[in-house]
C-alpha cells in the first residue's frame, strides 16, 4: 500500500525551470515576505504545507492509505476521514461520503492569507440542529452545498490484516476512482 497527494495548487503545476526539465512548485506562494512571519522567506525556513498523504499501520502492517488534494482543507478532512474509519467503523466509501466541515479560525496558507476567526463552514447535509449547537458555542456558521467540490477530495483504501482484503473509497465530490489488486 502507498499514499500520495496529487496537490500542486494549480491544474497545470508550475513553470518549467529552463535547462532542467523540472517544474517549479507553486507551493512557494505559501511563503511570506513579511519579516518575522512564521512562513517568512529565509534560510532554514519553509512555508506551512498542507499535503498530507497518510499511511496508517497496525502492528507494523499497513491498514489504511489515503490521500487528497484541497489545500488547507486537507489536514482537517484527513482527521475527519480517519475518525470515520477508525472510531465510527465506516468502510472507506462511507467515510469519504460523510459530510464535512472546516474551521477557518487560522490564517489560510495560500495568498492572501485570509483570516476568519470563529468561522465554521458546513456541508449542507450536516443537520441544522448541529449547526445551531455550534452557533450557541460562539461559532459563525456558513453553509456549503451538500456535496461541495471545494472540499478536500479523497481516495482511501483499507486492508484487513487477517484476510488481506482491500476496500476502496473514491470521493463523489470529484472525478475519482479507487482501485486495488
Amino acid at each position: 500500500m502507498f499514499s500520495s497527494t496529487p496537490s500542486e495548487g494549480t491544474k497545470n503545476g508550475g513553470p518549467i525551470i529552463p535547462g532542467t526539465g523540472l517544474a517549479f512548485s507553486l507551493r512557494g506562494s505559501q511563503s511570506r515576505i513579511t519579516e518575522g512571519h512564521p512562513a517568512s522567506v529565509e534560510g532554514g525556513k519553509r512555508p506551512r504545507l498542507t499535503p498530507a498523504p497518510a499511511l496508517v499501520l497496525r502492528d507494523g502492517e499497513p491498514v489504511i492509505a489515503l490521500g487528497a488534494h484541497g489545500g488547507d482543507h486537507i489536514p482537517q478532512g484527513t482527521l475527519q476521514l480517519l475518525l470515520n474509519i477508525l472510531e465510527f467503523g465506516r468502510d472507506p466509501q462511507e467515510a469519504v461520503e460523510e459530510p464535512r466541515f472546516y474551521s477557518y479560525n487560522f490564517q489560510q496558507s495560500g495568498w492572501p492569507g485570509k483570516y476568519e476567526p470563529g468561522m465554521l463552514r458546513l456541508e449542507g447535509r450536516i443537520s441544522e440542529d448541529a449547526a445551531e449547537g455550534l452557533r450557541q458555542k460562539g461559532h459563525t456558521i456558513e453553509r456549503y452545498p451538500d456535496w461541495w467540490e471545494g472540499s478536500a477530495l479523497y481516495c482511501a483504501i483499507t486492508r484487513n490484516p487477517e484476510t488481506k482484503v482491500l476496500q476502496g473509497g473514491a470521493d463523489p465530490r470529484c472525478e475519482a476512482y479507487a482501485i486495488g489488486y
